[in-house]
């Protein structure tokens, strides 16, 4: 195995921020850690990075244990939330900055530095300063920075949360790409569900410390394992059938129905509906229950505050939860 994490446990005072946490990362893997504010996703990236050492537990890196190794010594590279890019350098040399700890020669250097600009679509920035860089572009150049030492691993801090949000679709298509094409592993810390459902191969999801689920992003979707996952990723309505049953549905899996209610449907009462464009989400009483279903507008039968309807879930893609 390329990355193992074993039982790595972090307190903060008193509080575990990370617990018996372990996990095996493939080479070429893109792997994102997943979850609320406070969960430990940054603290388990900061480990890795050897930016705080774990209280227990080991890192071991193609067979190498790296867990007391200090970050300049470790073949890993942090892209950080906030770039943290020199604003008195140009490009170029922001970009290269890494690689005379490596003791590069500077014509080398600067070599490595103008491919890996290119790369990551920036050709003819190198003589730019910081401040005449939109935010994606400083995003690319941060990018380069991390990526032009040649790390083993490649650790993202929430890259793209200072980006609007076209930026950011677009952004994360091209880190997407730029890692398949390298080949590099990472490891990619986010509390955006839709972002790690695009980007990863595998997604860690995470609640106060500990790992709850690890699956493909469809699995993750389309197989939740709690209430807690179904409810985090995407828009899920947890629902508590008759009898005490409890599934989860997402919102484009609930369809309205013309004939009266049936032994696999339930009525609700229409409670309100958002316009959003390609769907419309209408807001459903049933049975004490608020629950959100998505319907394509173009086929909206623009059912009216108060009116009783009759739904149905697609079975294939409801969630027994436990």
């Amino acid at each position: 195995m390329y990355l193992q994490l074993k039982q790595l446990n972090k307190k903060f005072g008193h509080s575990y921020a990370v617990r018996d946490f372990s996990f095996d990362i493939n080479e070429g893997e893109l792997v994102s850690l997943l979850g609320p504010s406070g969960c430990g996703k940054t603290t388990t990236l900061r480990m890795i990075g050897g930016f705080l050492q774990p209280d227990e537990g080991s890192i071991i890196l193609e067979g190498e244990d790296i867990t007391h190794l200090p970050p300049e010594k470790r073949p890993t590279a942090t892209v950080f939330q906030s770039y943290a890019l020199f604003p008195h350098m140009t490009v170029l040399q922001n970009v290269i900055y890494g690689l005379k700890f490596k003791k590069i020669d500077r014509k080398k250097a600067m070599q490595m530095g103008d491919e890996m600009l290119a790369k990551v679509g920036l050709p003819d920035s190198a003589s730019k300063s910081i401040d005449q860089l939109s935010g994606g572009e400083q995003q690319r150049v941060a990018l380069a920075r991390s990526l032009v030492t040649e790390p083993k691993v490649l650790l993202l801090d929430e890259p793209l949360s200072n980006l609007d949000a076209k930026l950011r679709i677009r952004m994360r298509r091209e880190i997407r790409q730029l890692q398949k094409g390298i080949g590099i592993t990472a490891i990619y810390v986010t509390h955006d569900q839709e972002e790690a459902l695009a980007l990863s191969d595998r997604i860690v999801v995470m609640e106060k410390g500990e790992i709850i689920q690890i699956d493909t992003p469809r699995n993750i979707y389309f197989h939740a394992q709690n209430s807690f996952v179904a409810d985090f990723i995407g828009r899920s309505n947890i629902i508590t059938l008759p009898g005490g049953t409890k599934i989860a549905v997402h919102p484009e899996d609930i369809t309205f129905l013309q004939q009266p209610k049936m032994s696999d449907s339930y009525e609700g009462t229409i409670l309100g509906h958002q316009f959003k464009g390609a769907m419309t989400t209408y807001f459903i009483d049933l049975e004490g229950q608020i629950i959100e279903a998505d319907i394509l507008s173009r086929n909206d039968g623009k059912w009216e505050v108060g009116e009783k309807v009759t739904i149905t879930f697609n079975k294939e893609n409801t969630m027994f939860l436990s």
